[in-house]
């Protein structure tokens, strides 16, 4: 039976360990893809991981937390249109997206 309950156990960190790899690597691309969730993601590494051996792994992606942002838009430039109102949809279970959290589902990590 303790046989068993290790394969069970061995079996789950190997799955676990397999999809935050995949998980990681698809965060990865997008953050070369949106500059603002990439900010968010950093910003989340930088707070949340603080064992040195583990940022000295990610230093590269931490460094670029101490760049500073990109600079704010001209004022006699075209204003960025609003966001769409939220669906009238009832059932609908996705977190609405706004200017100071544009990654809501990131506030469940």
């Amino acid at each position: 039976m303790s046989k068993l309950a290790q394969q069970a156990k061995d079996e789950n960190r190997k799955r676990d360990a397999r999809r935050k790899i995949i998980v990681g690597g698809a965060i990865l691309a997008y953050m070369e893809k949106d500059e603002s969730f990439a900010r968010a993601v950093r910003s989340i590494l930088g707070t949340y991981v603080g064992r040195p051996k583990d940022k000295e792994v990610i230093e590269d992606l931490l460094k670029e937390l101490a760049q500073p942002a990109p600079a704010a838009p001209a004022a006699d430039a075209a204003p960025a249109s609003p966001p769409p109102p939220p669906s009238s949809n009832e059932n609908a279970t996705a977190p609405t997206t706004t200017a100071a959290n544009p990654y809501p589902f990131l506030s469940r990590i």
